[in-house]
């Protein structure tokens, strides 16, 4: 195959794969990142499918959600969500709470949140999972069951 071809995401809807331009990204565009694989999705020409500003602050808060604070130099040293200091030995529901809060302050340090109005923390298993709803200065942002770090 000369040329490489792109099927597009089933998730993606089609008012999404409008023409966007001559395909190149532009400083304050975000792409549409899948958050499993972490791949870029792009249209049927192979430009990438640009997000609104509320869909890139979800993008950003679960990125940092699922990063551990001071792991990887890529990131800045403020990127992420320290987990390292909570061990095994402390109760699940000190942790699920210290947890929560951890995470309300780090979407909260960013200046496109305004506040917190819910939140709420599921254990289950070894795994903790994080729900918010998010005054933002682009409007109202529903989290829901996020799995807290696994980087």
């Amino acid at each position: 195959m000369l040329y490489p071809t792109w099927e597009v995401p089933e998730s993606v809807e089609f008012d999404m794969l409008e023409d966007q331009g001559d395909g190149v990204i532009a400083l304050g565009d975000t792409p549409l990142i899948d958050t499993k694989s972490m791949k870029l999705h792009v249209n049927p020409l192979g430009r990438p499918i640009l997000v609104s500003e509320l869909e890139a602050f979800a993008q950003w808060i679960y990125n940092a959600l699922k990063t551990e604070r001071g792991k990887y130099l890529a990131y800045s040293s403020s990127f992420g969500i320290e987990l390292s200091d909570l061990t095994e030995e402390m109760d699940r529901d000190v942790i699920a709470s210290e947890v929560k809060r951890r995470a309300k302050e780090l979407i909260l340090r960013d200046n496109r949140a305004i506040s917190i109005r819910e939140e709420a923390t599921e254990v289950q298993g070894d795994e903790l999972f994080v729900s918010f709803i998010i005054e933002t200065i682009y409007g109202e942002l529903s989290m829901n069951r996020i799995r807290i770090g696994g980087d």
